[in-house]
């Protein structure tokens, strides 16, 4: 199964809807989604824009070019990332492994991890990012915790 074919099915399993509800608002044939499951049509490309538009995400999320789907853009976490606190700042520096070329107090590059360790990561995040409110606090206090013990360790 393709990239497309993972997130729409997965972006019906995650809303809770059924395919009828998907290939309804698409105007085909009830069977379209079985067609696509098995591999028989790959006629769901055609209908991206519709699909991301039903979903309420970007075409660029359904073809797998950015992990995100929950209508939050780069832009929007880069200003998040700015007016977090600079030990917040570092705990997201360190988990997605980026390093920082400074020039007169002014950050000129940004670089991360290679690509293949930013896949892990992705998977990370969405993971994260399916959480409910209080796992995802629970999350970022044992990050914090393991980062105290080892700045502590590390004295």
């Amino acid at each position: 199964m393709d990239i497309c074919l993972e997130r729409i099915i997965g972006l019906l399993n995650e809303k809770g809807l059924k395919n009828t509800d998907l290939t309804s608002y698409l105007g085909i044939s009830a069977s379209a989604i079985s067609d696509w499951k098995s591999g028989k049509v790959q006629s769901y490309q055609k209908y991206i824009a519709e699909i991301s538009e039903f979903f309420g995400v970007s075409a660029d999320y359904i073809l797998g070019r950015t992990p995100m789907h929950n209508g939050v853009e780069w832009d929007d976490l880069i200003r998040q990332y700015q007016l977090c606190e600079p030990d917040k700042q570092q705990l997201v520096d360190r988990l997605l492994g980026i390093t920082h070329s400074v020039d007169n107090g002014k950050v000129v590059s940004v670089r991360l991890k290679e690509e293949e360790d930013m896949t892990s990561i992705i998977q990370l995040l969405e993971i994260f990012d399916a959480l409910d409110l209080v796992g995802k606090s629970r999350v970022i206090a044992a990050a914090a915790d393991v980062l105290d013990k080892k700045k502590t360790t590390s004295k």
